[in-house]
């Protein structure tokens, strides 16, 4: 941290609050659109085209995101993490599976129907396996942990609150 970078009480205080931007309101600003202008030319002057690929609102939620939890880290380090939100949940299901090839999905067996489903119709094409398990039973997680890891697989524990 810098001498001019604010402490983390004022980071989580002023999260998502952009002075130059806010046209003197103590919170943020939603964006509730879901198309954006196109310009004469065909091109996008604000960037956005689509909620569900991109929205101001989000932008400044990943950007507060990011902000708090790289506060404690170099520059150089902030610069080389990425937070991303997503526009529903599968998205971001499907965005966790296929950031890596190669990985082995132990999964309980009463997390949300969406992701086994998903893992069943599209795990082929992803490279990914996974693993049903009772959750319960921590022996046998750590056994399928244990097996991705024999097997030089990514091994990824899929945990629902």
């Amino acid at each position: 941290m810098t001498a001019t970078s604010p402490s983390l009480t004022t980071l989580l205080a002023t999260a998502g609050i952009d002075p130059a931007n806010n046209q003197s309101g103590m919170a943020p600003h939603l964006n509730l659109s879901s198309t954006f202008e196109r310009a004469g030319d065909g091109t996008y002057p604000s960037g956005h085209i689509y909620s569900r690929m991109s929205n101001p609102t989000r932008d400044q939620l990943e950007s507060s995101v990011r902000e708090i939890e790289t506060f404690d880290l170099t520059l150089s380090e902030r610069e080389s993490c990425t937070t991303s939100a997503f526009a529903s949940g599968m998205a971001a299901v499907h965005a966790v599976l296929v950031a890596r090839k190669n990985t082995t999905v132990v999964l309980p067996t009463d997390c949300y129907h969406g992701v086994p489903y998903q893992l069943d119709k599209f795990s082929d094409q992803m490279g990914v396996e996974f693993t049903l398990i009772d959750p319960t039973d921590t022996e046998f997680i750590t056994a399928a942990l244990k097996s991705a890891l024999d097997n030089n697989r990514n091994p990824l524990l899929w945990i629902e609150r």
